[in-house]
């Protein structure tokens, strides 16, 4: 796997976990943006995670999807990375 970004990003308990962004998606006709990672890329098989992407007065939070329509995109778009 090729070098990731790494970001640092505070949980809601406080605490600070290192994400290794593997590419933001933008939902096409709308203005939702998801971000994928990885927590550890070293391994053979790693897991995909998503959250979505939102920015308040320059900030950015990483929000659960909830939205039925939003998982099915963003599952799609992570299959069509790993072919």
């Amino acid at each position: 796997m090729q070098e990731l970004k790494t970001i640092n990003v505070t949980l809601e308990d406080g605490n600070v976990a290192e994400l290794k962004v593997v590419t933001i998606i933008k939902k096409p006709n709308s203005d939702k943006k998801f971000l994928l990672y990885v927590l550890d890329d070293s391994a053979e098989n790693v897991d995909i995670y998503s959250s979505e992407l939102k920015e308040t007065n320059g900030n950015y939070t990483l929000e659960s999807i909830s939205e039925e329509d939003d998982w099915k995109f963003v599952q799609n778009t992570i299959k069509e990375l790993s072919d």
